[in-house]
């Protein structure tokens, strides 16, 4: 394996977030349709993306227009497609609730099945709509079960600054030994300037509240912002404890949680009221 390109630092020790955000998973913050077409707007590469409804009927089941995501995959002339929900892709097993791998009715309804089978399970809330994304093609390995196994990176931004990111994408090893081969020279020369730069560009538009930008770089070298979420703390019942709403990597000692723990009263719960 080459070493790695001599570059300079493309980031500088780590911000905090001031502002401490206790939001619950479905605050309207973090819906889809909340921040895209403002980030649609922003100078860097996004997934052509489309709103499909979702309508729950009186028992709870929610209904899908099947015709609508094939209609818009003929738009788009793909094959394949991603899907997710206004607030969620799918948590537990992601190619299966998320990765629409045929153009073809039945796989659609089987995806978005298990999509909203997987939200039921976590507790996490559809939000009233599908949102149907280009597919990115992010295959490095040679494994189709691995959702990981590519160039990633997420950054935290607040009041217009880039205050940290979750790792150095120019030092860490993102795929497994079985990476195609044609593929390793693109790996060896990431550049952690440009996911960076795009960060910048999203935190000047998004001032207000304090947000994790995420990004991933698809197997042509381009870096795509794939999503936004608040850099918040949520009550965990579950675990008695509060939780922030996002992973941090490296960057964790500078959450909210850990940053904010005295005004949280970590381990304790909240009052009602």
């Amino acid at each position: 394996m080459s070493s790695a390109p001599n570059r300079s630092p493309v980031s500088s020790r780590p911000a905090a977030p001031s502002r401490l955000i206790i939001a619950g998973l479905d605050d309207d913050r973090n819906r889809f349709d909340h921040y895209w077409s403002r980030l649609e707007a922003v100078d860097v590469p996004t997934p052509r993306t489309a709103f499909v409804p979702l309508e729950s009927d009186a028992t709870g089941h929610a209904n899908w227009e099947t015709e609508a995501v094939l209609g818009v995959m003929e738009e788009w002339d793909t094959e394949r497609a991603f899907v997710r929900t206004q607030y969620k892709a799918a948590p537990l097993r992601l190619r299966a609730g998320s990765a629409i791998e045929r153009r073809d009715a039945d796989e659609i309804d089987r995806t978005v099945g298990s999509l909203l089978s997987q939200l039921r399970h976590t507790d996490f809330r559809h939000g009233g709509g599908l949102v149907v994304r280009e597919w990115v093609d992010l295959g490095f390995c040679m494994h189709a079960a691995h959702d990981r196994c590519h160039p990633e990176v997420r950054f935290f931004v607040e009041d217009g600054e880039v205050l940290a990111a979750s790792h150095d994408v120019e030092r860490r090893s993102f795929v497994c030994a079985s990476a195609y081969e044609h593929l390793r020279p693109l790996l060896d020369g990431i550049d952690g300037r440009t996911p960076r730069r795009y960060a910048e560009a999203v935190a000047a538009e998004f001032r207000e509240d304090t947000w994790a930008v995420d990004f991933a770089m698809d197997t042509t070298g381009t870096w795509y912002c794939t999503e936004l979420g608040l850099n918040a703390v949520r009550w965990n019942d579950r675990e008695g404890d509060w939780w922030n709403h996002c992973g941090h990597g490296d960057a964790e000692p500078h959450s909210p949680r850990e940053i904010h723990s005295a005004a949280l009263h970590v381990g304790r719960r909240p009052r009602d009221g």
